[in-house]
């Protein structure tokens, strides 16, 4: 892997070295179900996540190979490429800046509750045009958190008797 991670504990706190934008709390996608303000779900995240450090020019992921981690990206730039998009001499390329995310599509695999161990291959090749900060999380992290939200989002439906539909006269 081309980052250098540290774990984090709790969520850090904006130093000089780190932007604004380095709180945890802002991560995920807006309209994410996850980016509830419950304590656990949040902690849950912020456990797991990795503070990383990519080096100037360094490849995070290259077209076709599997994406393995989703990134948060605090400092910096990086450069988002596609060479074949199935049309020939076909080329596109974009910079993802601060509080941009790398990979998303990794989280729509990890909500699906039918997906395999495969993960998904990537379309873009993205290299860091700076030196990078960004929060990431791994495919396996984001998954045992998406299982986890489901699970309690699905027992705090059934307690609430949001669980059955009304027109169910199963238990009738």
């Amino acid at each position: 892997m081309p980052f250098t991670s540290v774990a984090l504990s709790s969520p850090p706190t904006t130093s000089s070295s780190l932007s604004p934008l380095s709180s945890p709390t802002g991560l995920l996608p807006t309209g994410l179900a996850i980016q509830s303000k419950e304590s656990t779900g949040l902690e849950a995240i912020c456990e797991r996540l990795k503070l990383s450090l990519c080096m100037e020019f360094t490849y995070i992921v290259c077209e076709g190979d599997p994406i393995d981690e989703m990134l948060h990206i605090i400092q910096n730039r990086l450069e988002s490429s596609v060479i074949d998009d199935g049309c020939m001499g076909f080329y596109n390329q974009g910079l993802l800046k601060e509080g941009d995310f790398c990979n998303e599509e990794l989280l729509t695999w990890a909500l699906d509750p039918k997906a395999g161990a495969n993960f998904l291959l990537s379309t873009h090749t993205i290299k860091a045009i700076y030196e990078v900060e960004a929060f990431t999380l791994c495919a396996e992290e984001l998954k045992f958190i998406t299982d986890q939200f489901r699970r309690l989002h699905n027992t705090t439906a059934l307690a609430d008797g949001g669980g059955l539909p009304s027109s169910c006269d199963c238990f009738s």
